[in-house]
């Protein structure tokens, strides 16, 4: 009752009330008594008037209380953004280096999202290549998936005499030095791909290497020449290319690739246990339509019978036999979930549930610090490790990934056991700090499946992010849930799925 008569007081204010009470809101008083039900509403509001307040507003809200739950309301709004004048004021505002970085990339994608033509004389300029990396990124995915939308509006573009905007816009996408907007772009030229493969082989930036790699799998001009950059992409311990190496090999059906992928299949065997002997077999199942399991010897002798004068080229299923499916190795397990891996990072929520949830007599920290243990310990000694508690900001055990020694084990215990537990989780914010070491390709996340900090909480707006950043790294996601929430358990679900991995619900959660 009271809750209903709470909302009806708050969900009709005018423009200038919203706006008095946004500004007002500091505190958890201030946030609790209309705030959040006012950014709500301004976000349905679509006046210029409305879109400058938002603007104005964003960076504000950095620190607040609750700041990204209003901060998120503010970009559902940008995304719903459909006038003209709201189009170009958020343009403008993309551009505008005052702007925080964040609120930038926000601004960007919230325009490539808007069904209204975008404007070709703001966001074709050159100033943008002056941005920082994930500002620069946004921007030429942005114009370039408009571009191919038939949505960019270059009826104000001030061009030269021989140039025409799109070889502006393709001009404007070499020289961003990233690939991003190659993924949109419906043709390459030979100048392109020869861009693109020289961004795939580039090891100092993975990122990089991984999105180029992506975008020439997505143009059937350029898919030869995977097979031509294979080795030099492939047997580079970074996470990022490889996977992207795989997924796209599987996304388009590269079956010419696949003598490539028996050979390296046999080399990733000599070093297992490792994450990427069991991908390649995926990839080389799906490619090829056999069964066999990810032991080398049974895919190189088909390969060998299949490359015989006289054999029959065509790929033939044969039966599954769990004869070949595995290596025939112990593989370890963390709840339940066997996991081959080299170098992974565990995350646990800093959130105060981690503390009063219980699983079976312990409570949650303790029981993911005691699993943690078991599993590092059953690790090989050449594997490395990080562990992050996921507060406000994320805090991580120690500086590096370090091996899997007792005297690591006990430290990362200690640091698990000494926290808190009392924080709010930018949980966002810590997936992108785990996945910033391109040699990582396993993340581990023990939680109960909120967000309260960081850049989003909104569910939606975290599995699109997750999805840019598995696109970028390759990092694989497995979910640990340690909750009975249903809306939570859809949530861990899909972003372990995202990136390839799945998601466990110990049992006895209390």
């Amino acid at each position: 009752m009271w809750s209903l008569l709470f909302f009806s007081l708050f969900c009709n204010q005018t423009l200038g009330e919203i706006a008095h009470t946004l500004q007002s809101a500091i505190d958890k008083s201030s946030y609790q008594e209309g705030a959040y039900s006012a950014a709500k509403q301004l976000s349905t509001l679509h006046s210029i008037e409305a879109a400058e307040l938002r603007i104005k507003l964003f960076d504000q809200k950095l620190n607040t209380y609750r700041g990204v739950f209003l901060r998120d309301w503010f970009y559902s709004g940008y995304r719903k953004a459909c006038n003209p004048e709201e189009i170009r004021l958020m343009a403008n505002e993309a551009a505008n280096r005052n702007q925080s970085d964040w609120h930038r990339v926000l601004l960007l994608q919230a325009l490539a999202t808007t069904s209204s033509t975008l404007p070709a004389d703001i966001l074709l300029n050159r100033s943008f290549l002056r941005s920082p990396p994930a500002v620069k990124r946004a921007w030429i995915r942005t114009i370039c998936k408009a571009w191919s939308n038939h949505k960019l509006d270059c009826t104000k573009l001030n061009l030269g005499r021989w140039q025409s905007p799109e070889s502006l816009l393709r001009n404007l996408a070499i020289h961003a030095g990233c690939a991003d907007g190659f993924l949109y772009l419906p043709t390459l030229s030979s100048k392109e791909i020869n861009y693109l493969i020289k961004l795939s082989m580039n090891t100092k930036s993975p990122e990089n290497a991984s999105i180029a790699i992506r975008a020439l799998a997505r143009h059937e001009e350029s898919q030869k020449a995977l097979l031509s950059i294979a080795p030099r992409v492939f047997f580079n311990p970074a996470c990022g290319p490889r996977t992207a190496f795989l997924e796209s090999a599987e996304e388009f059906s590269l079956q010419e690739l696949i003598p490539f992928l028996v050979e390296a299949m046999q080399e990733e065997a000599e070093r297992s246990p490792n994450r990427y002997t069991a991908d390649i077999g995926h990839t080389l199942r799906q490619l090829s339509g056999q069964s066999f399991g990810d032991a080398p010897g049974f895919w190189e002798k088909w390969l060998h019978d299949a490359q015989e004068p006289g054999q029959q080229s065509s790929f033939v299923p044969i039966p599954f036999s769990t004869s070949n499916r595995s290596r025939n190795q112990t593989i370890s397990s963390f709840f339940g979930l066997a996991l081959e891996t080299t170098n992974l990072v565990l995350l646990v929520d800093g959130s105060g549930s981690m503390r009063a949830s219980k699983l079976g007599d312990l409570s949650c920290v303790e029981a993911a610090a005691v699993e943690a243990n078991h599993y590092l310990q059953s690790l090989p000694p050449s594997a490395k490790f990080q562990v992050i508690v996921i507060e406000d900001d994320p805090i991580t055990a120690f500086k590096k990934l370090v091996p899997v020694s007792m005297k690591n084990r006990k430290k990362a215990m200690r640091f698990l056991r000494s926290r808190e537990y009392m924080h709010t989780s930018a949980l966002l914010d810590a997936l992108e700090v785990a996945a910033s070491d391109p040699l990582v390709d396993t993340l581990l996340l023990v939680s109960d499946g909120g967000s309260s900090a960081g850049k989003h909480q909104h569910s939606q707006f975290i599995l699109d992010a997750v999805h840019q950043l598995h696109q970028r790294t390759g990092v694989r996601i497995h979910t640990i849930l340690v909750t009975d929430s249903a809306k939570h358990a859809r949530f861990m679900k899909q972003l372990a799925e995202s990136t390839g991995g799945r998601m466990v619900r110990p049992k006895s959660i209390t």
